[in-house]
């Protein structure tokens, strides 16, 4: 093998392992109701490796395999990638003593997964409600409750993906939240914060905490003046 293919047999080894890594990474980010945290790098690379290798490996199976030959070498990469991630998810169901179990390569890479993404989503977690206590809450004690309400029934309305009676439940829960009497604005505003996230919010948020940044401060103060004459009074 010369030199310039054994470097063009390299870059279709990274091409086929990129492409798989690539792919979990897209199926990762999908699954998940959060951004993924920084400090989850070393299970999200772990995750990428183990894919991206498998990528590698279902090249160099479809390049040893006769039938393949005429094919080409970049098309057969492409397949890899595609390939080694299927590879890994292959399990037979097995039944025996009236229970059904699945066994093979699947059933055990998916056991890992579960452990490995257990891990990213409780790191997404923590960094998540940080954010929510250290950046969204200081940012939105400006904003009265009655304006997040109003300005999320905004939101709510202007999604297509959210179904009329699920939009209507939400809006309940929203005005339920807002209305009730033993529980002080700060909760009100945690507990609406976390619903509008839980369904996706997470962009509206941000744009509510610009929309504080950018009010003047004056205007910012008016909402919690108010409230501390209504205390006083």
């Amino acid at each position: 093998m010369s030199a310039n293919q054994g470097a063009g047999h390299w870059l279709l080894l990274i091409l086929a392992g990129g492409l798989a890594a690539a792919l979990c990474l897209i199926e990762l980010l999908s699954s998940l109701k959060k951004p993924l945290s920084r400090h989850a790098w070393r299970w999200v690379t772990l995750r990428l490796f183990f894919e991206g290798g498998w990528g590698a490996i279902a090249y160099v199976v479809l390049t040893t395999t006769p039938g393949l030959a005429g094919i080409s070498v970049w098309i057969r990469a492409i397949l890899a990638g595609f390939t080694g991630s299927a590879i890994l998810r292959l399990q037979l169901a097995v039944n025996g003593k009236g229970r059904s179990r699945a066994v093979g390569p699947g059933a055990a890479y998916q056991h890992l997964c579960r452990a490995v993404d257990a891990n990213i989503d409780d790191i997404g977690g923590v960094a998540q409600s940080r954010w929510i206590t250290d950046r969204v809450l200081p940012a939105l004690q400006y904003l009265s409750v009655v304006t997040v309400v109003e300005q999320t029934e905004t939101y709510l309305n202007n999604l297509n993906r959210i179904s009329d009676s699920k939009r209507q439940a939400i809006n309940k829960f929203i005005h339920d939240t807002a209305e009730e009497q033993s529980t002080s604005d700060d909760q009100k505003r945690r507990v609406l914060v976390q619903r509008i996230i839980d369904e996706g919010g997470r962009r509206f948020i941000q744009s509510l905490i610009k929309s504080t940044s950018s009010t003047p401060i004056a205007s910012r103060l008016a909402p919690q003046a108010s409230a501390e004459s209504t205390k006083r009074s």
